[in-house]
């Protein structure tokens, strides 16, 4: 009898995250918050990663409230670490969709964007790990005028995640 080859389990991860962002090239305050996210992964170095975000601005004479959701594409590579140790580099590029609720307006305003991310992903266990990463995106719908809503916005995210397969 030939020995069987076992196939490598998929990876699967649940994780939270902290995220400090801004709009670029308006008048849209920083905004501090709180997300959720998943990577799973679809083949050997592909990945979905869906997430969740909601944050409130930083600046107490404007007042936003920005709630978020992404699903990126990601490729992942590994450092030359033996499994479960050391770095590993996330490359994502998806769309975005949200709402940013304003002072003085009855109705939030529409978030719809597209963009790249990059991680850098550090394993501290086997099924622990803390990243760190980088998102932008291009919104596609423009705010009436006086609005604090960038064409581009930026991210910063900080997040521990825990394998569970």
């Amino acid at each position: 009898d030939a020995p069987r080859k076992v196939a490598p389990k998929s990876v699967i991860e649940l994780g939270v995250s902290s995220t400090l962002g801004s709009g670029v090239g308006s008048a849209s305050p920083a905004y501090l918050g709180a997300g959720l996210f998943t990577f799973i992964e679809t083949a050997h170095g592909v990945f979905l990663r869906p997430s969740v975000a909601y944050a409130h601005s930083l600046d107490q004479t404007v007042q936003i409230d920005w709630g978020s959701t992404r699903f990126d594409l990601c490729a992942r590579a590994p450092g030359n670490y033996t499994e479960r140790k050391g770095l590993q580099f996330d490359a994502c590029l998806g769309p975005e969709g949200g709402v940013m609720a304003l002072p003085g307006t009855s109705h939030p305003r529409l978030l719809v964007g597209f963009g790249p991310s990059i991680s850098l992903r550090g394993e501290l266990a086997s099924a622990f790990g803390i990243e760190v990463r980088a998102t932008s995106a291009y919104n596609f719908v423009r705010g009436v005028d006086g609005d604090p809503i960038a064409p581009l916005s930026i991210r910063a995210e900080l997040g521990i995640s825990w394998g569970v397969r």
